[in-house]
């Protein structure tokens, strides 16, 4: 019977013997040539590789989302590329299903200059984007996830001085979008929409907070999460904290 040496000798005898017959095929240019291969791609972050790298040029990439196969990255600012200025209006929609990202198309929100939080919601049927400093919560159909189809957009006083960041989550059934509003002319504020009728955004709370910013929020199970820039982290019961709270009254 074959004792444990026996089979590490055979391994050993086994792996000299791919060595050699490699360093063979390398010397005669064989298919296991040593020549080196291409690396993957290198993106800027020293110590780092990427799979794949899907380049735009002509703006500034922000925030990303994912669902399924297909990725929407948000643009941000204004960019200047060959005397050519863009602005941060356009939502780049990807083929994320290999390893390198594929630009199928963009969609463009017009009159803003910076597009802030993407999301879609858990069902995958709406995409939702925040936008600055023109202040609007803008939702999409996408049922067909590479063209995405304008549902609604919602303004309103509580939200022009710009939505820098915008978190969707169900409470008690409902779909709500919470709202991180920039201090502009007014202070900052936290808004909360009830999204459960896309194409009829109510908008249920309106408050100042912040300081002097709220930066962004977190919801999860009733709990939303504010960061309030200088005063850290707040809490609040919106339906499932067991204070009586929910997203009209936090």
């Amino acid at each position: 019977m074959p004792t444990l040496s026996s089979y590490r000798a055979r391994a050993t005898s086994r792996a000299c013997a791919f060595a050699l017959t490699g360093l063979a095929l390398a010397a005669c240019g064989g298919p296991d040539s040593l020549t080196p291969k291409p690396d993957p791609i290198d993106i800027t972050i020293p110590g780092l590789r990427a799979e794949g790298h899907g380049a735009v040029s002509e703006r500034y990439t922000a925030e990303l989302w994912v669902h399924g196969n297909t990725g929407y990255t948000t643009t941000w600012g204004s960019r200047t590329l060959n005397g050519v200025q863009a602005p941060g209006n356009a939502i780049k929609i990807w083929n994320v299903s290999g390893t390198t990202p594929l630009l199928l198309d963009s969609v463009i929100v017009a009159g803003v200059s910076t597009l802030g939080d993407i999301q879609a919601t858990s069902d995958g049927r709406y995409l939702v984007v925040s936008t600055e400093p023109t202040g609007s919560l803008v939702i999409y159909d996408i049922q067909n996830p590479v063209a995405p189809s304008l549902v609604s957009r919602y303004t309103s006083p509580s939200i022009s001085n710009g939505v820098h960041t915008a978190y969707v989550e169900s409470v008690a059934g409902r779909l709500y979008a919470f709202l991180s509003v920039d201090a502009r002319a007014t202070r900052s504020r936290l808004v909360i929409i009830d999204i459960t009728t896309p194409a009829s955004p109510v908008e249920v709370f309106s408050q100042e907070i912040g300081n002097p910013v709220i930066h962004d929020v977190f919801v999860r199970d009733g709990i939303l999460m504010a960061a309030l820039w200088n005063d850290g982290m707040t809490i609040f019961d919106i339906g499932g904290g067991g204070k009586g709270g929910s997203p009209s009254n936090p």
